[in-house]
């Protein structure tokens, strides 16, 4: 069983900014599969959740979407299809982003990486989201890292355990895209 369908059911969106790319590139596509065009990245976010397309292919160097303000953003969370989703809307809304699904990988990534923030599931395998977080600024040139808990665990409880940890929010799953552009927003990129 494939979890990508059948070329004549998948769903592209497809984004760019310049009108003869768009043109070409949904010639190339179009007869196998189905193509949604969008040509700003704002406009591509809100479709993405909207429509929850198969694939989305975007240009990387749209207005609004480049530029000194884009994040470093590490995503961790062992639920692949979560993490791909949340990776995804990180980048369409015009910061880089990375992903690793355990604590380990994370520690890996991140010290090449040198994420800004990092959204951190708290129910990890190998090492929970608290202990994955202190381990992260722990590493050089991450002792500043935002901390941002995208989790299931709701209670006040667990926010005030986050909020002593140092997580600067505590997002609940599923999260809403105005919550996590919120989130960001508020967040200079650290150098």
């Amino acid at each position: 069983m494939s979890l990508f369908p059948p070329p004549s059911q998948a769903r592209i969106l497809l984004a760019d900014d310049n009108a003869d790319m768009r043109d070409y590139v949904t010639r190339l596509l179009r007869g196998r599969w189905s193509v949604e065009t969008v040509d700003d990245g704002a406009t591509a976010l809100a479709r993405a959740w909207e429509t929850l397309p198969d694939l989305i292919l975007s240009d990387i160097m749209m207005p609004g979407l480049d530029g000194p303000e884009a994040l470093r953003v590490l995503v961790v969370d062992d639920n692949e299809d979560a993490a791909d989703l949340l990776v995804t809307t990180v980048r369409l809304m015009g910061h880089l982003a990375r992903v690793a699904h355990d604590g380990p990988t994370a520690l890996r990534i991140a010290a090449d990486f040198q994420p800004h923030v990092a959204l951190l599931d708290i129910g990890l395998p190998v090492m929970d989201g608290y202990e994955l977080a202190r381990h992260l600024r722990a590493l050089p040139g991450l002792e500043a890292i935002r901390l941002i808990a995208v989790t299931g665990y709701s209670q006040e409880a667990d926010r005030r355990q986050t909020a002593a940890a140092g997580f600067e929010r505590h997002l609940v799953k599923p999260i809403q895209l105005a919550e996590l552009q919120e989130a960001l927003a508020g967040l200079p990129a650290v150098e």
